[in-house]
């Protein structure tokens, strides 16, 4: 089911718990990655085994199927501790000025005012996700380390020759979806209060 989107302007998307950019001591578990600027799709499905994905994708191209080969795993796993986790653009991580009152959920941030408030406004109450104008949030269902899974889509960028023939030159990467692997009762939550 789809959530909502999102904009992402910088190029880098951090997959990162809320809690952890307060921390400065904190060291692993998050990741940055470089994808395609523009309007992301949040999506909530739910995988042959059961598991709950929580996926974002650029809604310009439809992501392969969460269980294709076409995603690769990323090395290590995402750590939670405030039992959420989000896909944000990186520029926007922790700055409590790129809060809108568009990013606040059902609970509108009783916790905190900003960044931080603005997440678990959504996580905190049903539909237990939700989206805000540079990223997007989800409950995971308790604390621990997540699988996170990133889907590129290879393209070819070519010249004409002198023949008039397609010649290609080079390949690039781009990022079109990122995926995170909670349990059944994430999909479950979110899938009850729709």
């Amino acid at each position: 089911m789809i959530i909502g989107e999102f904009e992402i302007e910088s190029g880098v998307a951090q997959v990162i718990d809320p809690c952890y950019v307060r921390s400065e001591t904190f060291s692993g578990g998050s990741a940055l990655l470089d994808v395609e600027p523009g309007r992301w799709v949040v999506r909530v499905l739910r995988g042959p085994d059961g598991r709950c994905r929580f996926v974002a994708s650029r809604s310009a191209y439809e992501p392969p199927a969460v269980d294709s080969g076409f995603w690769t795993e990323y090395p290590e796993r995402m750590s939670v501790d405030s039992g959420q986790i989000g896909i944000f653009d990186d520029r926007f991580v922790d700055d409590d000025s790129a809060i809108v009152s568009g990013d606040y959920g059902v609970s509108k941030g009783e916790l905190d005012p900003g960044f931080y408030g603005a997440c678990t406004s959504h996580t905190l109450a049903p539909p237990w996700c939700g989206v805000m104008s540079f990223g997007a949030v989800i409950a995971t269902g308790g604390d621990g380390g997540f699988r996170l899974r990133v889907c590129y889509k290879r393209t070819t960028i070519g010249l004409v020759n002198e023949s008039a023939e397609f010649e290609p030159t080079m390949s690039t990467e781009v990022a079109i979806g990122i995926e995170i692997n909670l349990p059944p009762s994430a999909y479950e939550r979110v899938r009850l209060s729709r």
